[in-house]
């Protein structure tokens, strides 16, 4: 479609979410009259024809509240609609081990479909107190309630991070295309807005490690949540628009000035 547009001398805008720009979006900036971004690092590949808008999210998740953290400390794990088989087969080994600061924590675990019984169970068997569900339809509700939040690191995820002002610790998912959810993290984690292991990192022990270095170090959990903030752009969907407008008004005026 957008080749047809180019073909007719209409003018198309494209949008990149991700750190890493995907193979379509490489091709396609070559006719895209503008480009708008999710990340700066994104837009210096294209220069002038970028801008960085931002991703856009639902309202609700920027009307978030900024949270003291205060024990038990609130930990929400989220693999997406799907639930994440590293993830949730990480906080299973890792256990036994959370089970000694169970006290200290009150934790939500969405698991997707799959893995929901075998991850309540595992809750369950250790008296540790946790809200196992497959699915969570009411996320800004749940990020609101969270002080560190485990989760992927896709764009909207990212970026509902940041219009949040919520902690995170992102596990990338280590087959998406072009790495993106790994470059999403690199450059939440750059920016001091979030944790960053790795599938290849991902084990119980370095688990435990960063969920109790919140425990120890509450100040941490505040420090990831205002820079997660000021990387917030509640505006991502309003500067896409005038984006496009802009676009159309430039062929508009060029349309009647050769008529």
């Amino acid at each position: 479609m957008l080749l047809a547009t180019w073909l007719a001398r209409v003018p198309n805008v494209i949008f990149e979410p991700n750190a890493e720009p995907g193979l379509t979006n490489k091709v396609l900036a070559r006719i895209s009259a503008r480009i708008a971004t999710g990340y700066e690092i994104s837009a210096r590949v294209w220069g002038k024809k970028a801008i960085v808008t931002g991703c856009p999210v639902r309202s609700e998740f920027f009307s978030i509240a900024p949270r003291k953290p205060e024990k038990p400390f609130r930990l929400l794990i989220t693999g997406g609609s799907q639930g994440a088989l590293p993830i949730n087969r990480v906080f299973v080994d890792a256990m036994d081990s959370i089970a000694t600061r169970k006290t200290e924590l009150a934790i939500v675990h969405q698991t997707g479909e799959r893995d929901y019984n075998a991850v309540r169970t595992a809750y369950a068997r250790r008296e540790i107190n946790a809200e196992v569900v497959p699915f969570l339809t009411n996320m800004a509700e749940r990020f609101a309630w969270a002080d560190v939040i485990v989760c992927r690191a896709g764009a909207i995820t990212a970026a509902e991070i940041a219009a949040s002002g919520r902690a995170a610790v992102f596990i990338p998912f280590g087959k998406a295309t072009d790495s993106h959810q790994l470059r999403n993290a690199q450059e939440m984690s750059r920016a001091g807005a979030g944790r960053l292991i790795t599938e290849a990192e991902l084990t119980a022990q370095r688990l435990t490690t960063e969920i109790f270095s919140f425990l120890d170090q509450p100040q941490e959990i505040e420090k990831l949540s205002t820079a997660a903030r000021r990387l917030a752009r509640p505006h991502a969907t309003r500067d896409i628009v005038n984006l496009i407008e802009e676009a159309a008004n430039v062929h508009g005026n060029t349309a009647r000035a050769n008529s």
